[in-house]
């Protein structure tokens, strides 16, 4: 019985992963979301593949300030940064 349950799951995703494939069906916009911060990027990347001309590094730097549970941590972060590009103008 468990067989047949299992056999079923994986052919409804086997079809649904081949709609997806074949542009018959959209990913909804919620697993866009879950998806997103597991890989590393943006939602947008996911939809469209539009990196909108950020670097790969930079990316990384958004998403973990993203990551952040502490709010003021993050704020610290932030104006960490902006000291930061604030004295290479500087130079």
């Amino acid at each position: 019985m468990v067989d047949i349950v299992v056999y079923a799951l994986y052919k409804q995703l086997d079809a649904a992963i081949s709609a997806y494939e074949l542009g018959k069906n959209d990913v909804k916009l919620g697993i866009l979301k879950e998806m997103a911060p597991l890989l590393g990027t943006t939602v947008a990347y996911l939809a469209d593949g539009e990196s909108y001309r950020f670097s790969p590094e930079v990316m990384q730097i958004a998403m973990m300030l993203e990551g952040m549970q502490n709010e003021e941590l993050r704020r610290v972060a932030i104006e960490q940064v902006k000291i930061l590009v604030r004295a290479k103008l500087e130079m």
